[in-house]
């Protein structure tokens, strides 16, 4: 494997968290505009939003989720522990980083 290849830029990766951050702040500020809105007064159409309210609170949930993945990530890199497996304690391939930046295990303690 060529080292030079799997060689983050702690930078590039920052940028990506944060960008990452901001379109997540986004997405779910846009879920809660949603249900913020009203149901139509038609029955029908009240059973139609409601079960796109169900998928709704799936996609928030999700979203949240990933959010608080996302910060905690920028925090273990403001601290030094980012690329460090919560597991093993061992260092977390950069290419497993590159796919996901916000993991916390490495790719064995992750199976």
């Amino acid at each position: 494997m060529d080292t030079e290849n799997t060689k983050l830029d702690p930078q590039a990766v920052k940028d990506e968290l944060i960008m990452k951050r901001e379109e997540l702040h986004k997405r779910l500020q846009n879920i809660n505009h949603d249900f913020q809105t009203g149901h139509s007064p038609d029955s029908e159409e009240q059973a139609t939003e409601r079960e796109n309210d169900d998928v709704l609170h799936g996609i928030k949930q999700e979203a949240e989720i990933e959010l608080s993945l996302v910060i905690e990530a920028l925090q273990r890199m403001e601290t030094g522990n980012y690329g460090t497996c919560s597991e093993c304690g061992k260092e977390i391939n950069p290419e497993r980083l590159k796919v996901v930046p916000y993991t916390t295990k490495c790719i064995i303690c992750a199976s």
